[in-house]
């Protein structure tokens, strides 16, 4: 079966479902949906802490800071890549789309030494909820 070029990047993360497993026998047991819920819940009203309040939230167990960081706009060009046409020909097939704003907002994580090789990667509803705080006229 070939392997999607574009998709090779999901064997370096843990999902949701594999930190339950490996935890499941510290918190007495506790149901795959509710820690599901838990964490889920954690998530959004950091989201909201970070977006409607600007917050620079302080996480639970040492873990460090995390906040929004609106950053000049450096790169002429985003590259995007044309998912359909790389399928159908095998090779990676990117185009060039200019930038069109100047600034770019980034989530930055201050975290202990012992943290450095993991990161947060902003999911889309995190983005949705940026650029509809950036719709009501608020900025970082």
């Amino acid at each position: 079966m070939e392997k999607h070029l574009q998709r090779s990047y999901k064997d370096k993360y843990v999902n949701l479902r594999d930190i339950h497993k490996s935890i499941k026998s510290d918190v007495n047991n506790i149901s795959y949906s509710d820690f599901y819920n838990v964490v889920k819940t954690f998530f959004e009203e950091l989201i909201h802490e970070l977006v409607t309040n600007k917050a620079t939230v302080t996480l639970p167990a040492r873990f460090g800071k995390v906040y929004i960081k609106k950053m000049l706009q450096k790169r002429a060009f985003h590259y995007r890549c044309n998912v359909n046409e790389t399928d159908e020909k095998g090779d990676r097939v990117v185009y060039k789309v200019p930038i069109l704003n100047d600034y770019y907002y980034k989530l930055v994580w201050l975290r202990p030494k012992k943290y450095k090789m993991a990161k947060l990667v902003p999911a889309g509803f995190f983005k949705r909820a940026i650029k509809n705080e950036l719709k009501k006229g608020n900025d970082f």
